[in-house]
């Protein structure tokens, strides 16, 4: 460990009626490790919040993260909280549930890079135990620079939340430093299950010419 910190700190918050909208109590720690690797844990023994006029106590929400860059090939990321939160509905309710994120970037070359990212979430009512919503985000994003002007780019995500899987590529071309024109489309396909499977939904072309102009 080359170096820590302990934090905290706490707030008010009241809107321009004089309202009390949100106060908070936060400590938290911070690591630093070899290899750029960082740690961090965060805890709110005390949070309370007004939404759409109802007042929450969502208290004992922890949060964490590691992040690390190895080398200039490799770098992860991953981010969670777990606690209570608000379900932030027209009918807002106080839910228990969790939030996590991972993110891997790859450079194997200068001019390949490969971004994989998944995020998770799933609450459920602190009353009744009714689940509120539980599902992920898987996202890919492959770019390639054939040259200095000229450029390849592919996004692809799965939602499970909306079962929605989208497909967008594009190039781009950068005509001289001020200048770059762009290409490229826009695909969705849902998941309306049997006996229609996944069905096309939208689907757009663009093209674009963006100029920078200096005084």
């Amino acid at each position: 460990m080359e170096n820590a910190s302990f934090q905290t700190n706490t707030g008010y918050h009241i809107d321009d009626s004089g309202i009390q909208k949100e106060r908070w109590i936060w400590v938290g720690a911070y690591a630093q490790l070899k290899d750029q690797t960082n740690l961090y844990i965060g805890y709110l023994p005390f949070d309370n919040e007004m939404f759409h006029d109802v007042y929450f106590r969502h208290d004992y929400h922890t949060e964490f993260s590691i992040n690390s860059n190895p080398s200039s090939t490799v770098a992860v990321y991953f981010n969670g909280s777990i606690g209570r939160f608000i379900y932030r509905a027209d009918q807002p309710e106080l839910g228990r549930g969790h939030n996590f994120s991972l993110e891997t970037i790859l450079k194997p070359t200068a001019k390949f890079s490969l971004d994989l990212s998944y995020a998770r979430s799933r609450l459920w009512s602190v009353n009744t135990g009714e689940l509120y919503y539980d599902g992920y985000i898987a996202r890919g994003v492959i770019v390639y620079q054939f040259s200095c002007e000229f450029l390849v780019r592919m996004i692809s995500q799965y939602d499970q939340f909306a079962k929605q899987i989208q497909i967008d590529p594009m190039v781009s071309y950068k005509l001289n430093p001020f200048t770059v024109f762009y290409a490229g489309s826009n695909h969705d396909f849902s998941k309306f299950g049997e006996p229609f499977g996944v069905e096309r939904t939208a689907q757009q072309f663009f093209v674009k010419v963006q100029y920078l102009w200096q005084n």
